[in-house]
């Protein structure tokens, strides 16, 4: 029986999480991720209104599949601030089934729940809470 039991989700630290950033950013520059020049600007808020929407259409993802599009490290930043800030929020949570193996990103207690709110600075603008959901 005990063979048949899933295994104890681990705790992520910010060091886990660090780590997997700086890996993603690597590999979105030996892709060559800013030998071009981008007309898009990403912000904290559209990219928390991204995960929310990838997280309502599954219930969970690997942490480096809300960065397999990337294309340049100001977008992975905005990515892992949005996501930090969605996890602070309570809204996704991340945890690891074995020591150094792959960080999933799950559905958090506050999924589905009221917007997030986002500080129009966050986007460029002035200190107004601004609704981030765009659904």
């Amino acid at each position: 029986f005990v063979d048949d039991m899933p295994q104890p989700r681990l705790q992520v630290s910010i060091f886990d999480l660090v780590n997997a950033v700086n890996a993603v950013i690597k590999r979105v520059e030996l892709r060559g991720g800013d030998t071009e020049i981008y007309d898009d600007e990403w912000t904290i808020a559209d990219k928390i209104a991204t995960i929310r929407q990838r997280m309502a259409e599954r219930e969970s993802w690997k942490f480096t599949e809300f960065f397999s599009d990337a294309a340049s490290k100001n977008e992975v930043v905005a990515t892992f601030l949005a996501m930090l800030e969605l996890i602070r929020l309570r809204h996704i949570e991340i945890m690891q089934s074995e020591h150094f193996g792959e960080i999933e990103i799950a559905r958090g207690q506050a999924h589905g729940t009221a917007p997030v709110m986002v500080a129009d600075n966050y986007a460029g603008g002035g200190e107004s809470d601004a609704p981030v959901d765009k659904d």
